[in-house]
Order: C-alpha cells, then structure tokens, then sequence
C-alpha cells in the first residue's frame, strides 16, 4: 500500500470514524457509490441541512484544513468539480480490495460512535 494510501486511511480514522457529524459519513458513501452534483446531494441527502453537506464536502476535499494537516492525510478523497466525486487517486486506491475492506471497516464502525 501506498504511503498516501496509508494517510487517506489515517484521514479516514481521525476525522471520519469518531463520527463527529453523522453527514460526514452519510456524503462519503453517497459518493463513494456514484459522482454527483452538489444539488443532488442535498435532494438526495434531504434531512442533513445543505450547510452541513457543504462543510463535509470542504472536509472531505481537505479545503476545511490547514496545509499541515493536508500533507499528514494525503491527497484529498473527493474532488469538487461540476461534479462531487472521489478523485482519481482514491478511486485507484478504492479498487484495491485490502483498501476497499479498511474503508468499508472505518464507515461501518463510525456508525457506532
């Protein structure tokens, strides 16, 4: 595995698994699963306020962060074109299985914080 690969999961562990924000998670998977415009995600995702799904999208980008956090968590999971979706660096990374298992391990286990 990557060294990148190893700090997406370290972003991963550290922001999104003690599942601060229940969006945090419910956009990931949304994007995980398909790339989708920002209007989607709120019709989609209709009960987490669009505020909320903005702020995520920030996170999930590494926009919310400082450039030291953005050098120890690699490069950002989500890009924010025309379209949310995964960058090409971690849908590589996601098609990997032993990476996919850790991902799917860390969004299973925020749903318990």
């Amino acid at each position: 595995m990557s060294e990148n690969a190893i700090k997406n999961l370290t972003f991963l562990s550290k922001e999104i698994l003690p599942g601060l924000k229940r969006s945090d998670i419910d956009v990931l998977e949304k994007i995980i699963n398909t790339d989708m415009t920002r209007e989607a995600l709120y019709e989609d995702l209709d009960t987490i306020k669009n505020e909320d799904i903005d702020t995520t999208i920030k996170i999930l980008t590494l926009d919310y962060f400082g450039l030291p956090e953005q050098e120890r968590y690699g490069s950002p999971i989500v890009v924010n074109d025309s379209q949310v979706s995964l960058s090409n660096t971690f849908k590589k990374y996601i098609g990997d299985e032993e990476f996919k298992k850790y991902v799917i391990d860390i969004l299973s286990l925020s749903k318990y914080y």
